[in-house]
């Protein structure tokens, strides 16, 4: 079963996805399994914020 997930919450959306993709002004910046994205220092500092980097 595929299920499409939107959120703002990204932090959350990383947590029980399998797959990501980022989407920035309508434009895909980045796809990858939701835990390589959540490992990426650059992308985390970017989207998520330094706070969601501690858990």
């Amino acid at each position: 079963m595929t299920t499409l997930l939107v959120d703002q919450m990204a932090g959350l959306a990383l947590s029980v996805a399998d797959r990501a993709y980022l989407l920035q002004s309508g434009q895909m910046k980045h796809a990858g399994s939701a835990s390589d994205m959540r490992a990426d220092p650059a992308l985390v500092r970017t989207y998520l914020g330094e706070r969601e980097r501690a858990t």
